[in-house]
């Protein structure tokens, strides 16, 4: 009987193990995961860069840019997120933007290392920010949009509390390529607000890595703040991400062309020192990168045929040709002869190293020229249906010959106003190490 009684009270203890242990463990359904951010259709990176001249209070640049951008905010299909950075040190703030509001998040959030002050022009912060905002704000699509300096074929954003660090081209073709392993494709847009950056050279570097670039060839105009009263500049932020708002599953093609469609110009201008002439800010493009390889070969095979012109037979003919002719005097415009050019400074500030030539005029403009025949490999005619099929969208004054860009086609590209001025950091970029462009720009004797 005692052998009885043990092998029950056994079997009930074994029960009442059992029982326990189920309801100790929950069903594998109710168990809590962490929960997952739902995917929107859009999270736009704002790379905002006021530490600087940009950032003082005559100018806040950068807080006239989130000033818009609140008017409009995030809406759970299209994040708006900022890394800010003014002229003080330890100023640098992450915002997410709302209507009307925006939200800080703590800079150790973002990365451990950041307290109280970042370095912009360090592509580490870039690429830090931007994964960051991946993982918390995932998205279908992810625009990176850098605001500050510009610099032509030099890159962006300049620091002055870091040394005037910048972002070179490499470095920010770094960067997207580090955020392109993140998300296993392509960044789907890089937009620019920035001087001279709408330039072959600086969609080159980026032609594996993104697949649109928007960018605008002049010197840009920044919004401001007057006296209290925001004042927009060229971007309009509040209209761009206004229409996104409202049209998250836009693809990025279309929201590049929105950008242009709402791009705002203006002039004419004058900024001395720094540019001591009338100036107009009316040229920006979206590109389609993927036409731009090829480009590249084209002005490469250009380039040889150039060079073969300006030294063989006849070469002091075909350089006076090619100067006076073709490119023209950056200071002096005309609807039909000469380059359209962008950034040309009256030399005695000596800083003429930002001169741009619009690319396809200058083609167009080698076609015009009958003293400069080109050997066959030159095609001027197949750079300009490129620079078309590149271009997807682009807006250019139209009135004024004197001020505004009426023969601008959306894409730049380097020549120095004088050999001296030739700036050897040009070899650092892709677009030099992959054509003999370089090779060209240092064979003619410039003025």
């Amino acid at each position: 009987m005692k052998k009885n009684l043990t092998a029950i009270i056994a079997v009930i203890l074994i029960i009442i193990i059992i029982l326990a242990g189920i309801m100790l463990s929950p069903k594998e359904q109710d168990v809590k995961k962490p929960s997952e951010p739902e995917l929107a259709n859009w999270t736009t990176f704002f790379y905002l860069d006021g530490d600087n001249n940009l950032g003082e209070d005559d100018i806040q640049m950068m807080l006239t840019n989130l000033y818009f951008l609140e008017q409009v905010g995030s809406t759970e299909e299209s994040h708006l997120i900022a890394l800010l950075d003014r002229p003080e040190n330890g100023d640098s703030q992450v915002f997410y933007i709302k209507r009307e509001n925006r939200t800080e998040i703590p800079l150790t959030e973002v990365n451990a290392s950041w307290i109280d002050e970042v370095n912009m022009g360090n592509p580490d912060v870039l690429t830090s920010f931007v994964s960051w905002g991946i993982d918390r704000y995932p998205a279908a699509h992810y625009c990176v949009h850098l605001s500050d300096h510009g610099g032509g074929w030099r890159g962006m954003c300049w620091d002055d509390t870091n040394d005037g660090d910048h972002l070179s081209l490499p470095d920010i073709e770094t960067s997207m390529e580090l955020i392109k392993i993140k998300i296993g494709r392509n960044v789907d847009i890089l937009s620019t607000e920035g001087c001279l950056v709408g330039m072959i050279e600086f969609a080159y570097q980026l032609r594996d890595v993104v697949d649109y670039y928007v960018a605008g060839e002049t010197y840009g105009i920044a919004g401001w703040n007057n006296s209290g009263n925001y004042e927009p500049g060229n971007w309009q932020y509040d209209l761009v991400w206004g229409d996104l708002a409202e049209n998250s599953n836009m693809t990025p093609e279309q929201l590049t062309e929105v950008m242009i469609d709402n791009f705002n110009s203006v002039g004419p201008w004058v900024y001395p020192p720094m540019i001591p002439k009338v100036e107009y800010s009316d040229v920006m493009a979206s590109f389609n990168l993927s036409k731009i390889a090829e480009l590249g070969r084209a002005v490469d095979n250009l380039s040889l045929a150039l060079i073969e012109k300006v030294t063989g037979p006849g070469q002091t003919g075909a350089e006076r040709n090619l100067i006076n002719g073709v490119i023209g005097h950056p200071e002096y415009q005309h609807p039909e002869l000469y380059t359209e050019s962008f950034s040309g400074m009256m030399d005695w500030v000596g800083t003429s190293t930002y001169t741009n030539y619009d690319l396809y005029d200058f083609a167009y403009q080698l076609t015009q020229a009958t003293s400069l025949r080109l050997s066959e490999g030159a095609n001027p005619d197949e750079i300009m249906r490129l620079v078309d099929e590149v271009i997807i969208k682009e807006t250019h004054g139209e009135d004024n010959i004197q001020q505004q860009h009426v023969d601008a086609h959306g894409i730049a590209i380097y020549i120095p106003y004088r050999s001296t001025e030739y700036n050897a950091e040009y070899e650092k970029i892709d677009f030099a190490q992959d054509t003999n462009w370089d090779e060209f720009l240092k064979t003619v004797p410039w003025a």
